[in-house]
């Protein structure tokens, strides 16, 4: 049974194949629409019951500098909440965790540019951004150092609770490494590589 568009509706059978009413109500839901289509095509918001959301009122993205700056100054000082940043392994053994975590997580996770990520690890404006993820990576990756004696991190639990509340009060993409680098070493099974 086939009706045209410009014709009013007009009421099927109440018996379908799902019961009763089931095809009057489909049918009523197809007519509303075939209603409302030329009037959504065509542009018209003042005749639709359904309006777009005009694209002057989209939100522009701001610079984060400020958030990134902040960010620095809280992996830098101590916790609101009175937790001291953890240290950071000497330079040797940091350099042997980072190869460890290149060769062994990265290809699982593969969210960091390793040549950009040692370029900003040399850059002292860069370096204490990187504060966060680079505490996610000794704790993801020490395990899988070639030198145990050296790649032992002190106190775990403590270093993974101040990345996950350093991580948690500054919105930045390293944060979010960092959180990603943690989940995954939680999940992983933790076999050598």
């Amino acid at each position: 049974m086939v009706q045209r568009l410009d014709q009013e509706p007009r009421p099927a059978s109440t018996e379908g194949p799902f019961g009763e009413g089931s095809e009057t109500t489909a049918y009523s839901v197809l007519a509303l629409l075939a209603q409302e289509l030329p009037k959504l095509l065509a542009g018209d918001p003042g005749t639709a019951s359904f309006h777009s959301v005009p694209t002057t009122n989209k939100r522009r993205r701001t610079d984060d500098s400020e958030s990134r700056v902040s960010c620095a100054i809280i992996g830098s000082a101590r916790e609101e909440n009175g937790a001291e940043k953890p240290v950071l392994p000497p330079p040797q053994a940091l350099h042997m965790i980072l190869e460890a975590y290149f060769v062994c997580i990265h290809p699982w996770i593969p969210m960091i540019h390793e040549a950009r990520f040692r370029h900003r690890l040399t850059d002292p404006r860069e370096r204490p951004k990187l504060d966060v993820v680079l505490h996610a990576i000794v704790l993801a990756a020490s395990r899988f150092a070639r030198d145990q004696q050296h790649a032992v991190v002190p106190r775990p639990d403590r270093v993974r609770s101040w990345v996950i509340s350093t991580a948690m009060n500054c919105m930045s993409v390293e944060s979010l490494q960092a959180m990603i680098i943690l989940s995954f070493t939680d999940v992983s099974p933790g076999h050598r590589c």
